[in-house]
């Protein structure tokens, strides 16, 4: 009797680590995301129950207690049973692995896929800017803004026109400039307009009124500008504006040469207009 009680405290003992099995397993089941890990969480499951279940049968000799291997040879039996297990579950995992690397590549395969989509869209919706430099004294209805750029030198006042063309296939939602040089108080920022907006084939142009020394003068200037799409690139363009004087000191005449860079998309830049409008 003692020792049946004692076989029983036993059974119960290695029932508890597969009760524990079972919480763990609810609860990871419950919180898996995608059907693999569903999979894989039942398949462990599965693996440390049978595992449990054989080690109690040739622990505690269940088959013997219950009568269920009378007359036979209980260890050939749990050997049949040990491969029969582990060749079951090794099929079981290798199947989990190939339906993962299989989700692996479909969803790849959809990745790229979207990919493609949303370059193929962007190129089709991609503003195209065109730059130039005017002529001084342009005529003011064909300026859509002037502004006003402060400088550390009190030399002569003069003037440039930039010019931008949106020859692209769709339109620009949002457009800032902003203007380098060591002779500027500051970085200048500023929008192409009021709208800030280019349409397909339409031309703004703004004028930049400031003082500068007679000389050469290099300016960066980045251009900055949003798609229908809110995709943000950037454009550089290295400006030199060269200015000259006459042998009377009244008369000046100016010289702007530049190179325009390719454009670069970028992610969506903190920009904060800070050039006032010329008065």
């Amino acid at each position: 009797m003692i020792k049946f009680i004692n076989i029983i405290a036993h059974i119960l003992f290695s029932i508890l680590p597969i009760i524990i099995i079972i919480f763990l397993y609810k609860h990871y089941y419950k919180n898996s995301k995608t059907i693999f890990e569903k999979l894989m969480t039942s398949f462990i499951a599965f693996l440390l129950t049978i595992i449990l279940i054989l080690y109690s049968f040739d622990r505690y000799n269940l088959g013997q207690l219950f009568l269920i291997t009378k007359n036979i040879d209980s260890q050939n039996w749990l050997n049949i049973l040990s491969n029969f297990c582990t060749t079951l579950l090794g099929e079981l995992l290798g199947g989990l692995i190939l339906i993962y690397v299989t989700m692996l590549q479909i969803e790849e395969n959809k990745k790229e896929q979207h990919i493609k989509e949303q370059e193929d869209r962007r190129i089709n919706n991609m503003p195209l800017l065109v730059y130039s430099f005017l002529e001084n004294n342009i005529e003011s209805s064909k300026i859509n803004n002037i502004y006003e750029l402060e400088t550390k030198v009190k030399g002569k006042k003069t003037e440039f026109t930039m010019s931008i063309k949106n020859i692209g296939m769709n339109a620009v939602r949002t457009c800032y400039i902003k203007i380098k040089e060591k002779c500027l108080e500051k970085t200048s920022i500023c929008e192409l307009d009021e709208q800030s907006s280019l349409n397909k084939n339409e031309n703004k142009a703004i004028t930049f009124f400031l003082n500068l020394d007679f000389g050469k003068h290099d300016f960066e200037i980045m251009v900055y500008y949003e798609d229908l799409l809110h995709n943000w690139y950037s454009q550089k363009i290295d400006f030199e504006f060269e200015l000259f004087d006459e042998r009377t000191m009244i008369n000046y005449y100016t010289e702007e040469k530049y190179k325009v860079y390719d454009e670069t998309i970028i992610e969506k830049p903190v920009l904060k207009t800070n050039i006032n409008k010329y008065r």
